[in-house]
């Protein structure tokens, strides 16, 4: 992946996610280290064995009320995360957004 596609997906299509996906609080704390770059980011909703298909995603996060965090579970190698774009190659970013089903255990 050249750095300049890489650099489009950072600011096109990362920071809108964390704009629209975060609470404020959240953005407070990422959304200036992304806009500077002392961050990378890219879009992971792409799974091999279906593409795009959100209805098909086989990720799943299960949130643990317990500990205030998620349980990502990949079941198999179809559900494996390819990054849009990539080809399948591994591009230079420390975070993603993730899109995966959720599970919430509210009871």
């Amino acid at each position: 992946m050249t750095f300049s596609f890489q650099t489009f997906l950072h600011d096109q299509v990362f920071i809108p996610n964390l704009l629209g996906q975060m609470s404020p609080e959240q953005q407070a704390k990422w959304v200036d280290k992304a806009k500077n770059y002392a961050i990378i980011g890219c879009y992971a909703q792409t799974e091999l064995g279906h593409g795009s298909n959100v209805r098909g995603l086989e990720t799943t996060a299960t949130f643990i009320p317990e500990t205030d965090q998620f349980d990502i579970h990949t079941p198999s190698l179809r559900a494996t995360k390819v990054r849009i774009g990539s080809n399948m190659c591994v591009c230079e970013c420390e975070c993603d957004t993730l899109y995966v089903n959720l599970t919430l255990n509210m009871c």
